[in-house]
């Protein structure tokens, strides 16, 4: 095991205190095990927990509020790491980027020797091949990305680029946009109170289910609870009078499915306004620690997170928020969609724009795709509804899918499918 003498801790804690650039750069890697005392351990929780919410270096007043209550560190031990000098910066950093890759290789060699221990004969090499990439992702230098360089390799990787493509199960939407959502997009769903943004997400969530995905779903106005009722009749197909009159029915088709995909969906409630984009990303990473890669994150929705500047007013927080959601996708290299509300007078219309859409040009600019449920009084009344592909980066946009809904069971179908609702395939662009 690495060690660290007790004073290269105290620097390490000084450069995270006073550094915002490596705080950013390494405070989802290092954790408490990395530190000896219970002060030192103690401290190190408390500034990450305060710069995870605001985004920013606590300052010493801060620091100081911190002291005692659940805190075992002292004003002394405080006072005494900020007066610390630090000449050997490049040994610091050094250090505590071979902490970073010793921890994370041996947690890939014990995850792949208990696959190994469990599987014997059957070993899924993917699943090794997973681990190893992913401590082979973890780079502390911004290299950028040389064009000629990488001609081959990104030659090769095209067919990857399109594979990896999470559908979305409404199969004229996953046409237009060739196949889904890719690696490192945003896509944004606007609609108004009771259009069914929730319910399109769900859908999003349930079709990457059957392509074997892994989805981890955040949510804010609906209790974990509710949702799991909600995603049960779309994962069985039937309603909720017939799951309680036919419960070992039920039961039984969510173990087959279970069974069939190995796929696993995680529902995660907050409190509306609580948390930010940059929490649901250290959120993420430290799942990803636990095992649990998602392949998909849902947003529900962009709306409700707390924005980690605070301005004068709130559509320039949500802006914010939009694009740091966007980052956030790019940087964890997973598709990510979210919804976002808007007027109704502009949802009625036979072709809805952004541009008439109060705020909602500026909060999707930073999106790749932006869908718009648009629905007049007597489409609802016959289950119908317009999904207006307003934006869409290198595909094509400014076109409308028709989709019915069955509210019933919760499911969404391109108008022209049939009512029984198929595995989504992995079309070709």
């Amino acid at each position: 095991m690495l060690e660290f003498p007790l004073s290269i801790q105290k620097k390490i804690i000084k450069k995270f205190l006073t550094d915002k650039k490596f705080a950013g750069k390494y405070v989802n890697y290092i954790t408490t095990k990395f530190f000896d005392t219970k002060e030192l351990k103690s401290l190190y929780k408390a500034f990450k927990k305060y710069f995870l919410k605001y985004d920013k270096l606590p300052t010493i007043d801060a620091l100081e509020q911190l002291v005692g209550a659940d805190n075992e560190f002292t004003l002394e031990t405080l006072q005494e790491i900020l007066s610390l000098e630090i000449q050997e910066e490049d040994f610091i950093v050094e250090q505590v980027q071979r902490f970073i890759l010793f921890t994370k290789t041996k947690e890939a060699i014990i995850n792949g020797a208990e696959i190994l221990s469990k599987q014997k004969e059957n070993v899924n090499p993917d699943e090794i091949i997973s681990i190893i990439q992913e401590v082979s992702k973890i780079k502390f230098e911004d290299e950028g990305y040389y064009y000629f360089k990488h001609t081959k390799e990104r030659v090769k990787n095209i067919k990857d680029i399109v594979k990896e493509k999470i559908a979305t199960g409404i199969r004229d939407l996953d046409l237009k946009l060739e196949g889904g959502l890719g690696r490192g997009e945003l896509g944004i769903i606007m609609g108004v109170t009771g259009f069914g943004k929730t319910l399109f997400l769900q859908n999003f969530a349930y079709s990457a289910i059957v392509q074997k995905k892994n989805v981890i779903y955040y949510t804010f106005e609906d209790k974990e609870i509710e949702l799991a009722y909600r995603f049960d009749k779309i994962f069985s197909q039937m309603t909720l009078q017939q799951i309680q009159t036919h419960q070992s029915e039920f039961i039984s088709k969510i173990k087959r499915l279970y069974k069939k995909y190995k796929s696993r969906l995680l529902i995660k409630w907050f409190p509306m306004y609580q948390i930010t984009p940059y929490y649901i990303k250290s959120d993420i990473e430290s799942l990803r620690i636990k095992g649990f890669n998602p392949d998909l994150v849902i947003v529900d929705y962009g709306q409700r997170l707390a924005s980690p500047r605070k301005y004068g007013d709130r559509w320039q927080e949500l802006v914010m928020i939009y694009d740091l959601l966007s980052t956030l996708a790019i940087s964890l290299d997973v598709p990510v969609w979210t919804a976002a509300q808007l007027q109704k007078q502009v949802l009625t219309k036979n072709t809805p724009d952004l541009l008439h859409a109060a705020g909602a040009k500026n909060i999707s600019d930073g999106a790749h795709v932006v869908l718009m449920i648009a629905q007049t009084p007597e489409e609802k009344s016959q289950s119908l509804a317009r999904l207006f592909l307003a934006k869409a980066r290198r595909r094509q946009s400014r076109s409308t899918v028709k989709v019915k809904i069955d509210y019933d069971t919760m499911i969404v179908r391109s108008f022209n499918t049939p009512d029984k609702f198929t595995k989504p395939k992995i079309l070709k662009s």
